[in-house]
């Protein structure tokens, strides 16, 4: 029988944050691995725990505005703008810090810092009691489908962290989005569930008519280096997922897609009644696909198989679904 999860609770959770320890909590987004930003030991901790790259950086956590203004060089208007109008939320910005900053632990010697203020009141009263930014990366083994709920925590993790504070099944299911400004131009970063349209209508009341249109740039050298989690592989469950071109299927292998593509590939495959399919969803409900995303991944290792076959899709140009292709184009071999 599984064990069950470690759950603890909120004052549980600040004492083990105070003493350099790594637990996973909650956000709207995924549950992450939370600890001091400041603090080497703590960081060392969740780079072990994770297996995690030491040349990739942490996103760090904080309480408010104005406790990222206290540990950044300065934030520029716009990006305090979306901030207003975004945070708490699943909103990421790239912002410049100063020399000898407390938070170069968590950066892996970058000079710059990825700032969230997470929409859980659950991980916004730890902030709030801690008050020391709190790194927080995704809770999973790099490269792994990052967990949406305590068990799949559990599942990835066991006894490696401290203890999981429980919020339930996260809402959104998909990474936030990392958006920079340091060019003079927003880029996006990594795609999430805010993305152009909701940035460009946001800022039909910012002041500045200079602003330049949104762009989205999220597969280059220069991407890779700064984000967290775009260098090396990730989302992706243990076993191989190709793309689905007309292979045979047979007992050893399984079509993975979504419910529309799964029916038209089941009426050109009359002969297919005994194929493992997993299905990801509707294109018609993408909120729901991106909230199981992640679960879906994860339980393509439990089909018995030695391969997955993704059929092919179009889920649209929303936001959301430029995310969930983002990630899925990350799991999706060649």
């Amino acid at each position: 029988m599984p064990t069950a999860p470690n759950l603890i609770t909120i004052s549980q959770a600040v004492e083990l944050i105070r003493d350099n320890q790594v637990v996973a909590l909650p956000t709207e987004t995924v549950y992450g691995l939370f600890g001091l930003a400041n603090s080497q030991i703590a960081v060392s901790r969740v780079f072990s725990i994770k297996n995690r790259p030491a040349d990739n950086p942490l996103i760090c956590h904080f309480r408010s505005i104005d406790q990222i203004r206290k540990y950044v060089s300065n934030i520029p208007e716009v990006i305090e703008f979306l901030l207003s109008r975004f945070a708490p939320g699943p909103l990421t910005v790239i912002l410049n810090i100063p020399k000898n900053s407390p938070l170069s632990p968590a950066l892996a010697g970058l000079s710059t810092v990825c700032c969230r203020i997470p929409n859980n009141e659950l991980t916004l009263e730890i902030l709030r009691t801690v008050n020391i930014p709190l790194f927080g990366p995704s809770a999973n083994t790099s490269t792994r489908v990052s967990a949406t709920s305590p068990d799949m925590v559990h599942d990835d993790l066991g006894d490696r962290i401290s203890g999981i504070v429980d919020g339930g099944t996260t809402n959104i299911g998909l990474e936030s989005t990392i958006i920079d400004y340091r060019e003079g131009q927003i880029r996006i970063l990594r795609p999430g569930a805010i993305g152009v349209v909701e940035l460009e209508n946001a800022l039909e009341e910012f002041n500045d008519i200079n602003i330049q249109r949104i762009i989205v740039k999220d597969n280059n050298s220069e991407v890779k280096t700064v984000v967290p989690g775009n260098k090396y592989r990730h989302y992706s469950p243990t076993v191989e997922v190709h793309r689905y071109q007309n292979q045979d299927i047979n007992k050893k292998t399984a079509v993975a897609g979504f419910d529309e593509d799964i029916q038209k590939f089941l009426n050109s495959n009359k002969d297919s009644g005994d194929t493992t399919i997993k299905s990801l969803g509707s294109i018609h409900n993408l909120t729901e696909v991106s909230h199981n995303l992640y679960s879906n991944l994860a339980s393509l290792d439990n089909l018995g198989v030695n391969q997955v076959y993704f059929l092919g899709y179009d889920l649209g140009q929303s936001s959301l679904a430029i995310a969930i292709s983002n990630r899925l184009n990350k799991v999706i071999l060649k």
